[in-house]
């Protein structure tokens, strides 16, 4: 399922919440998030953060309200050097990448390439916590690196400019986390293009050793949704190809016309499956053919890739383009 000639995506898994050991293992206190004016406690796993309370209240709608409730007695309350302990489910990881964007400023300068582990956080946590600052901005990233029209994938620059250090499987596990499906379409046609059968069912494993595993459903999608792909793009981006007679009806070499497209056609369509959908006209031309066939090539490529970007999504299962870019349109 994989095949040569789009750029690497070098990429790493998402840190995602893992198992609370915060029972288990005693709490430690964080090394770059624990400030001296701060005035509560927040426990993530076994990891403990000490902030100020009313900028978590300015930035967080969530925060505001539970902060706001009446606390419990004295007595009751777990107290660290003076300041009550909130214990959040979520991962140490995700929380130290919301807490230094919030009170320090990072990773959301404008521009900056950022990790898809800190992107994640932003969203999860900034949609669980209301953080629209935080959610909007990295929705906005992966919406900008993530195309859902055909005019967008084609403006694509040859390296990510806004994302870093991550799989499309990764994407794929964010956009079902969070819901965003609109980036599906395209990142389910690329781990198709991109990741063997075996890369697919068993993960790919990471420099650390650690594996990026789709769920059996998304497993699922992109196996049939592979063979669906290829079968598609041969009466849609490829319907020109399949004609018996030459494409340009002036055509003045036909016999030439017509053995230069068998011949594309036998090297990439009868030996093997070959995924090749979304290739523009000047990547897939068929050498020798006359330009009143170049010409109309062209034009039937076109508007069969076009046609096919238009079944992407119902090719796994989602719902069609004019459904799923309305997310877009109500973030911007």
């Amino acid at each position: 399922m994989s095949a040569d000639g789009q750029p690497p995506a070098k990429r790493r898994r998402p840190e995602t919440p893992s198992r609370d050991l915060s029972s288990l293992v005693p709490p430690v206190r964080s090394e770059d998030v624990w400030y001296d004016d701060g005035n509560i406690i927040l426990q993530a796993e076994n990891t403990q953060f000490k902030v100020v309370k009313s900028i978590l209240q300015r930035n967080s709608s969530v925060f505001k309200d539970m902060l706001s409730l009446p606390q419990p007695t004295s007595s009751d309350t777990e107290l660290i050097e003076g300041c009550p302990v909130v214990h959040l489910s979520n991962s140490a990881d995700e929380v130290r990448y919301v807490l230094k964007a919030l009170f320090e400023r990072e990773y959301v300068a404008f521009g900056e390439q950022v990790p898809l582990a800190i992107i994640s956080a932003f969203i999860c946590l900034g949609k669980k916590y209301d953080i629209q600052k935080l959610y909007v901005e990295a929705v906005k990233k992966m919406y900008q690196e993530i195309p859902a029209t055909l005019t967008d994938y084609d403006a694509l620059p040859d390296e990510w400019t806004l994302l870093d250090n991550f799989t499309y499987m990764d994407v794929v596990v964010l956009a079902r986390r969070s819901g965003l499906l609109s980036l599906l379409p395209f990142v389910f046609y690329q781990c198709c293009y991109r990741y063997s059968t075996a890369d697919i069912i068993n993960g790919l494993v990471i420099d650390d050793e650690s594996k990026n595993l789709l769920s059996h459903q998304d497993q699922i999608a992109c196996l049939a949704g592979y063979r669906a792909c290829c079968e598609i793009q041969a009466y849609t981006t490829y319907a020109w190809i399949h004609d018996f007679d030459s494409l340009g009806p002036s055509c003045t070499t036909r016999k030439i016309c017509k053995t230069a497209k068998q011949a594309y056609n036998l090297e990439h369509f009868d030996s093997r499956l070959d995924l090749r959908a979304l290739a523009e006209w000047s990547d897939c031309a068929p050498p020798d053919l006359c330009d009143e066939c170049i010409k109309e090539g062209r034009l039937k490529h076109a508007a069969g890739r076009l046609e096919f970007w238009e079944k992407l999504p119902g090719i796994f299962d989602l719902p069609p383009w004019t459904q799923l870019l309305k997310e877009r349109q109500e973030i911007n």
